[in-house]
């Protein structure tokens, strides 16, 4: 299924650059449009290339559900209203769940200090969240920092499959993910809670959707190496 993969991979690549030209131009119907299709485009891709191999059906499954629920979250974020914006944090934060019950297996191969290091990294950018958002009611202050925690989650499995050596290429590319996935949220949340910088719109896509691409190599290179 290579040719169908490729074919829809290339609608994927369009479909990424008019969402990103719509950014870059100001051209907000254009960049709402082609958003809801960016990561049903890039889950029918990998499911293509997954399928002829002997990669679970339960791993397919759950990689699409993790799209699913991120797909979601982007349609929710097209609006600006903040109770979109807490569900469509949720979205992603359950997408990332999903993705992490496939790359928790690294934890396995790394030690105490590791773990010490995540919780230090987790737990002061939780409470930089919580004293940066008190401001903008309760439910925000508490919720971003429990996504974030969940985000840098991901992008620790990446970092703990490349030190600890557990498939080391497809680890590198969630670990890029991952913090491709926190710039991107970072931009988002520097753009809606602090000043909106010269192009924003644009970067936060640039980055994220580059982040999905990472993610999901983490999740079809290993099969495709067999």
């Amino acid at each position: 299924m290579i040719a169908p993969a490729i074919a829809v991979f290339a609608l994927f690549c369009i479909d990424t650059l008019l969402n990103w030209a719509g950014n870059l131009f100001n051209k907000q119907k254009l960049a709402d449009n082609s958003k809801p299709l960016l990561m049903p485009l890039l889950a029918l891709t990998a499911v293509l290339l997954l399928l002829p191999t002997d990669c679970p059906r339960t791993v397919i499954m759950t990689m699409v559900v993790a799209l699913a629920f991120h797909t979601a979250g982007d349609i929710l974020l097209i609006s600006d209203r903040q109770i979109h914006f807490l569900l469509g944090a949720a979205c992603f934060m359950v997408g990332h769940i999903f993705y992490l019950t496939l790359f928790a297996p690294a934890f396995a191969n790394v030690g105490a200090v590791f773990f010490i290091v995540m919780a230090v990294v987790i737990v002061a950018f939780g409470t930089v969240l919580f004293l940066g958002l008190k401001k903008e009611g309760l439910a925000m202050a508490l919720g971003v920092p429990v996504y974030a925690a969940v985000l840098l989650t991901v992008a620790f499995a990446g970092a703990a499959g490349v030190t600890g050596g557990y498939t080391t290429v497809n680890a590198l590319c969630v670990l890029i993910g991952g913090i491709l996935f926190v710039t991107s949220d970072g931009l988002l949340a520097l753009s809606n809670f602090a000043v909106k910088f010269p192009g924003y719109k644009f970067w936060v896509m640039f980055t994220y959707v580059i982040a999905e691409v990472f993610l999901a190599l983490g999740v079809v290179l290993p099969y495709l190496k067999k």
